[in-house]
């Protein structure tokens, strides 16, 4: 399933023509390095306002023949989609941490030049939030605070107007798996509390998705406690 991290901007990065030309400027098929990384220009569109484009990286994996390990040739590739909102907020899909951290880099380098990107993590309030927004809930897992259970979760239909919800609602949240209605296409999402968000629907174009996510972050945006970090120079 498509899974996205949240990483806010600063103003200052948000330039359209600016990112189309670092887009267009650093394609992986330029990289000289053995295993390439960079942009894939082709892929640069706007959708409904939101600027979209794939970063891959090339990486090393290996399969097992008679002979022994081999590497795979050529090698594979992890595509990432990374688009830029206009209301300061970056969306990168969620990948291996090693992966994640390279588009972060890229974006900080180039695009939001002087400052540390981090995706934002979903608190206790975020997650009551999408509650309350949608009680159509699928799924929560939840933490109980005597502390001699890991987790609970349950999984149904409507779980707010449950014997569950009224018994355990009260305990921390950590994971909540709505029904958002008020889209055009409805949409089952999914809000871990490490700031991950996972959209359920397999038929979902990216167009479509880039509409959840756009719903997702003007829902979550009230609540987004923004502070950058500047690199030392």
């Amino acid at each position: 399933m498509p899974s996205y991290l949240i990483v806010p901007l600063p103003k200052s990065a948000i330039d359209k023509e600016r990112i189309k030309e670092v887009v267009r400027k650093f394609s992986a098929i330029e990289c000289h390095a053995q295993l390439k990384f960079g942009t894939i220009p082709e892929s640069l569109t706007e959708i409904e306002g939101v600027l979209l484009f794939y970063y891959v990286i090339e990486y090393e994996a290996e399969y097992e023949t008679i002979k022994g390990m081999k590497k795979i040739e050529p090698p594979p590739v992890e595509k990432i989609p990374v688009a830029i909102l206009d209301n300061n907020v970056l969306i990168i899909g969620h990948s291996k941490k090693e992966f994640e951290d390279k588009v972060l880099s890229f974006v900080s380098e180039h695009i939001a030049p002087g400052y540390v990107l981090q995706n934002v993590e979903f608190e206790e309030e975020v997650l009551r939030a999408v509650v309350e927004k949608y009680p159509d809930v699928l799924q929560l897992d939840l933490t109980p605070m005597d502390g001699r259970i890991d987790k609970i979760s349950c999984i149904g239909r409507g779980l707010t107007d449950s014997d569950f919800w009224r018994d355990y609602g009260d305990q921390p949240l950590i994971y909540v798996k709505a029904r958002l209605v008020d889209l055009p296409e409805e949409a089952n999402v999914g809000f871990r509390k490490k700031g991950i968000i996972t959209i359920y629907n397999r038929n979902f174009s990216i167009q479509q998705q880039i509409r959840v996510l756009k719903e997702v972050v003007r829902m979550i945006l009230p609540y987004m406690k923004t502070t950058f970090q500047t690199r030392l120079r």
